[in-house]
């Protein structure tokens, strides 16, 4: 019998899966970004995810993203990202 995918909760460790991009900034690849769930928004295939990056992940953050951020009013540290990129990093 297969497993049931854990529901990804706010608090949770999580990691973008591989091949995902920043969606506000379709030119930077995030797969392996990895970071704390902060929210939970929506439902089903529409369901996004607030991810604040961890210290590793900020130091990764190319500064032309940084700058990008700053001049749009967004806060470089976090993102919303669909829910089929964030996955629970597996338990040890």
């Amino acid at each position: 019998m297969a497993k049931k995918k854990a529901a990804i909760e706010p608090g949770m460790q999580v990691r973008i899966r591989p091949g995902a991009t920043m969606p506000e900034y379709e030119s930077l690849e995030i797969g392996g970004w990895a970071g704390r769930v902060m929210e939970v928004l929506g439902r089903g295939a529409k369901q996004t995810i607030i991810v604040e990056w961890d210290n590793p992940t900020t130091e990764l953050i190319p500064a032309e993203y940084r700058n990008h951020c700053e001049l749009q009013g967004l806060f470089y540290g976090m993102a919303c990202v669909a829910a089929a990129d964030v996955e629970a990093p597996a338990e040890s």
